[in-house]
Parts: C-alpha cells; sequence; structure tokens
C-alpha cells in the first residue's frame, strides 16, 4: 500500500503528545483471491497485509488477524446511527474502480506481480 500524505493533527491528551496522520491510499496490491468486488472488503487472512508499529527503539513488524467481528459504522455513534450512512449508499455503485492488470498497463508502467489487481 502507497499512501499520499493529507495532514498531521499534533496535539496533547492529558499531557501526552501525539500525532494523528491521515493519509490517502494511492497504490494498493493485493492477489484477486484476497479482494471481494462485491463489497470492497478485503480477507485479511488471504491478503496477510503487513504493518509497522512505532516505539522509541524503532519499527516493529507484523500482521493482523481476523477476529470475525462485524461491526456497521453506526455502532460507533451513541444512538447507532451513522451520520455519513447517505453517502455511502450513494457511492455503493462506485466504490472503488478494479482494473485488470492489462488494463494498468495500458496507463503507465506498473509496480505489480502476476496475478495482482489494482485499486483506484
Amino acid at each position: 500500500m502507497e499512501c499520499k500524505l493529507d495532514h498531521i493533527i499534533d496535539e496533547v491528551y492529558n499531557g501526552f503528545p501525539y500525532a494523528l496522520i491521515i493519509g490517502k491510499v494511492v497504490y494498493l496490491e493485493m492477489k484477486d483471491s484476497a479482494y471481494n468486488k462485491e463489497n470492497g472488503s478485503w480477507d485479511v487472512e488471504k491478503a496477510k497485509p503487513l504493518m509497522m508499529t512505532g516505539s522509541d527503539d524503532g519499527m516493529h513488524f507484523c500482521t493482523v488477524n481476523d477476529i470475525g467481528k462485524f461491526e456497521p459504522y453506526g455502532a460507533m455513534f451513541k444512538n447507532g446511527k451513522d451520520p455519513l450512512e447517505r453517502i455511502y449508499k450513494k457511492r455503493r455503485g462506485s466504490r472503488m474502480q478494479v482494473m485488470s492488470i492489462e488494463d494498468f498497463n495500458e496507463l503507465e508502467k506498473p509496480r505489480v506481480q502476476k496475478n495482482s489487481r489494482i485499486l483506484r
């Protein structure tokens, strides 16, 4: 995954400084078998995304495991309703455009492996 920096929120919470880094995904590569075209989700067990967490000493690399729990976005709100739900419903038909490798090659020189999809 490749991201482009959007902005950084530099704050202090309970006397502890932190930075929230927000970016936009500009490039994502994964195996076809890990991506669900119907709803835009992906199987983390198949994809095995690599993650990095930081510490004072350096970077720690890990992967994630699916714990089998799902909640709609509304679960984050006290009333159980997602205030942006209408936007998702509008966009549902145009969530992510999935291109084949061949189509992508026509646009630009890719950094991809065989049997992968480019999500834009």
